[in-house]
This record gives C-alpha cells, sequence and structure tokens, in this order.
C-alpha cells in the first residue's frame, strides 16, 4: 500500500491521459498511436557537415509531433464526402491555425504551445484537466445545482470539504511520507549525534527502514527509466483535446497515413538545409523563390487523395497523386540529396 500510494500521480496521469483515450479503440488504433509515439521517442540530435545545421534531440521531437498534429487535424477537418474514422478525433481549428502560420518557423515551438493554443484548455492542460474534470467534478456539479434543496447543499458541503480540506491533507501527507526517511536521518544526527544505521537503534528497526527505502528508490527508478512517462507526456501532445483517438480500421490505411506524417515530417525538417543548398547554388533571391514554390508544394500534398483512403478503391490501388508528377520527382530528388548529405 505504501508503495502504491508513493505512484498514484503516476497511476492518475496515465488515467487521464493516453490510456484514457485508448481505452474505447480497436486494437489498430492503439498500435497506431503507440507507433507515432515509438516513433516520436526514437527522434535523434541531427547534423548536417555541409551546411553545419544541427537539430538537438528534443526539438528534433517536437518537429515529429509537429507532424503529427499537423496530418491528423488536417485529416479531421477535411471536408468530405464520406465522413471517416479520422473525423471522430475531432476538431481543433485553434490548434491548426497555429500550425499552419508557424510551418515555417518550426524549430522555435515549445512543447506548452501544443497545449495552450487549443480549442479547450480544459482537455489540453494537465492541471486544467486534472481539476475540472476529475478532482473538482463533484463539487462542481452540486455548486451548479439548486441550492436550495437540501440533498444538495449537503453535497455542496461534503464535497467542498473534500476538494479544499481533506484532499489537500491527503496530498500533502503523500508528500511528506515520501521525504520521511530523509528526515528521521537528518534528525537522529543533527538532533542527538547518532548515525542511524550504526550502534544504538534496533538492528530490526534498521533493517525494515533499509527495505523501505530500497523500494522508494526501486519504484523511483522504475517510473523514471521505464519510459511510461515519457510515452504519456508525447500522447498528451498528439490531439491534445480529443477525448478519443480512432483511426480506421484498417491496417494499410493507418500504414498509408504514418506514411503521410513521415514524409510531411521530412518535408520540413530539412527545410533549413534545403534553403542554404539552393540559396547557395541559385543565390539568396532566386533560392526564396525556389522555396516559397517548395513550400507550396507541402501544402498541396496535404489535400491529395490520402485522406480519402479509408475507401475501398485507395486501399485496392494504392496511394495516387493529383499533383504534377514533376514537381513530386523534383522535391523527392531535392530530399534524397538532403539526405544523403546528412548521412
Amino acid at each position: 500500500m505504501e508503495i502504491f500510494c508513493l505512484i498514484w500521480f503516476v497511476v492518475l496521469f496515465t488515467e487521464i491521459g493516453l490510456n484514457h483515450r485508448l481505452s474505447n479503440s480497436s486494437s489498430i488504433a492503439q498500435q497506431f498511436y503507440l507507433r507515432l509515439i515509438q516513433w516520436i521517442k526514437d527522434a535523434k540530435a541531427v547534423k548536417c557537415g555541409a551546411t553545419k545545421f544541427y537539430i538537438g534531440q528534443n526539438v528534433h521531437k517536437r518537429i515529429r509531433v509537429f507532424a503529427v498534429n499537423k496530418v491528423l487535424l488536417t485529416s479531421a477537418t477535411q471536408i468530405s464526402l464520406v465522413k471517416t474514422e479520422w473525423h471522430r478525433n475531432g476538431r481543433d481549428d485553434k490548434l491548426l491555425y497555429f500550425i499552419n502560420h508557424r510551418q515555417n518557423k518550426v524549430y522555435d515551438i515549445r512543447w506548452s504551445d501544443f497545449r495552450q493554443n487549443t480549442d479547450d484548455h480544459n482537455a489540453s492542460v494537465f492541471w486544467r484537466k486534472f481539476w475540472f474534470k476529475y478532482y473538482a467534478k463533484l463539487w462542481f456539479k452540486y455548486k451548479r445545482n439548486d441550492a436550495l434543496k437540501m440533498k444538495y447543499r449537503i453535497g455542496f458541503f461534503v464535497s467542498t470539504l473534500m476538494t479544499y480540506i481533506l484532499c489537500p491533507i491527503y496530498f500533502a501527507s503523500r508528500l511528506a511520507n515520501i521525504f520521511f526517511p530523509s528526515f528521521v536521518v537528518s534528525y537522529l544526527y543533527f538532533k542527538h549525534d547518532v548515525i542511524f544505521w550504526y550502534g544504538y537503534i534496533d538492528p530490526f528497526q534498521v533493517t525494515t527502514f533499509c527495505i523501505y527505502v530500497l523500494f522508494l528508490i526501486l519504484s523511483i527508478c522504475v517510473l523514471f527509466c521505464s519510459g511510461i512517462l515519457h510515452e504519456q507526456y508525447y500522447g498528451w501532445h498528439i490531439l491534445p483535446i480529443s477525448q478519443e483517438l480512432r483511426t480506421p480500421k484498417d491496417y494499410d490505411v493507418t500504414d498509408l497515413k504514418f506514411m503521410e506524417i513521415v514524409q510531411y515530417y521530412e518535408g520540413i525538417v530539412y527545410v533549413p538545409i534545403i534553403t542554404d543548398l539552393v540559396s547557395a547554388k541559385f543565390s539568396i533571391d532566386i533560392g526564396a523563390v525556389i522555396m516559397n514554390y517548395f513550400h507550396h508544394i507541402l501544402i498541396n500534398n496535404l489535400h491529395e487523395p490520402s485522406y480519402d483512403s479509408e475507401t475501398d478503391t485507395i486501399s485496392r490501388h494504392g496511394y495516387e497523386f493529383d499533383g504534377d508528377v514533376d514537381e513530386k520527382e523534383e522535391t523527392n530528388s531535392l530530399l534524397a540529396n538532403v539526405r544523403i548529405i546528412n548521412s
């Protein structure tokens, strides 16, 4: 019980985070979003020797989250005659607007930008979601009801007592419980000049105390070293206001969507490198015109039939483009050259 009390915050973070949003999703959806999170976690620092360009690991992960949200939000908000499972993820116009206007400045984006620039802060910000949807939910329920009825008065009084007095005391006791071992050792040493594990203390007390501290250290190490917190943290920034994460029930369709995310990500992550290479070859002015053309190609790619890939036609015949083939071949060759330089 003591060990469980030490990890209640992580259990809470897990339940109101990724686990809760995937609880009613299909196995295909769970695999798809866990694959995205693993892809984000695998992001490493990138360095291009030819242009001396460098992307830090944390920045690289934020760019991948940026690409995931861009593609999935565009899928959810796209006007289509056939409503697909992507639409069930819900719209987030404010976040999509922010992403569209920061497409050329992805390296300056912070993690908090994905949480703050949303249509519903009560769903995207952890503490607000914890307060409004879990911790104070009962208090808000009785507060909004007719206070003249006796049952609501009693409920409001009890929920107020729990919300503002009893629960804070409990949380403070859990926090004090974590620091209790260090307090005992420090008190005996500074107040009574006694080293806890030598001499004056009963061996049984020393043994139980050491076992408790050992379990405490192991619990903390497991929580921070197993990747649970990182997985929940990255998952929190994917479609942050969506209550449930959905996908079509087709592995081929989700694979196409993952490919689309990766292609869009490759287009934006290499933009500074491409800009330097183009400017060096054609001059800065002409390079600016070419890069403007390049950005339009990236935007147009997001309006192609990949968003209708839930239909049987795309599933049977593969991923086709409506745009100019020459434009895509030119872009792909440019990206291929950058990958060669990066390697």
